[in-house]
């Protein structure tokens, strides 16, 4: 099992807890991580003013990033609901979402002011680390995850993050310490989440550096070491 969530979900099926491991899913290394103090030198600030002019976003606009399937479940719609209230305090503000596309998401979206949000389809790793660079914060409200990778991803950056009400994102959140939670639907709150967050760079790197410090639990390395071990002792 990915976490401890889906191991205790498992047990109240009927399975027996010594035959169920939980070991994360992560791809991360050292040479993700990112610190704030490195965010500061001169090298990383040309890249995120390259790629923020690639997209056309000033310099003094606060972006929100969603990065995953484009669904309601996964909280697109409550995104672009909440996004007037928060233009309403931060007007320069920006959101992306990027990811593939369902049927539910094109046909909600047209009901919608897109305005001040950037919509991407599918990007690749390199656009992914650009994104997360240019990033103030990553929020991914959704309702179902079976893990958190793109709460690791941002951690890695040292980006806050806000997630939504899934089992998997609230055992991988400290609400309050290294992101927020927000129930799925209640929109006024996750404007809210966003738009303090904007506001208070203080509190938001301290949510990064507190995320960052949980995300390199999660390194690939001891990750594979632990899979391997367990398919060494099954097969005993």
């Amino acid at each position: 099992a990915h976490t401890n969530f889906e191991r205790d979900n498992l047990v109240s099926k009927g399975i027996e807890s010594s035959k169920i491991k939980v070991i994360a899913s992560s791809h991360l290394n050292d040479d993700d991580f990112i610190s704030i103090a490195e965010q500061a030198s001169n090298e990383f600030k040309d890249t995120v003013t390259k790629t923020r002019k690639q997209y056309g976003i000033s310099d003094s606009s606060p972006v929100a990033l969603f990065i995953g399937s484009k669904s309601i479940e996964k909280g697109t719609i409550n995104l672009i609901k909440a996004w007037p209230k928060v233009l309403e305090n931060i007007p320069a503000a920006k959101l992306i979402i990027a990811g593939l596309s369902t049927k539910s998401w094109v046909e909600a979206k047209k009901n919608y002011d897109l305005n001040q949000i950037i919509e991407l389809e599918y990007i690749k790793d390199k656009q992914k680390t650009d994104l997360l660079a240019l990033s103030n914060l990553v929020v991914i409200p959704s309702k179902n995850e079976s893990f958190g990778m793109v709460i690791l991803e941002a951690w890695a950056k040292a980006k806050p993050v806000i997630g939504g009400p899934a089992g998997a994102t609230r055992e991988l959140i400290a609400d309050g310490v290294d992101g927020y939670t927000v129930e799925f639907n209640d929109i006024d709150n996750l404007a809210k989440k966003i738009t303090l967050l904007f506001s208070d760079p203080v509190k938001a790197n301290s949510f990064g550096e507190a995320g960052q410090k949980k995300a390199r639990l999660y390194n690939e390395k001891d990750l594979v070491t632990k899979t391997i071990e367990l398919y060494t002792d099954a097969v005993k």
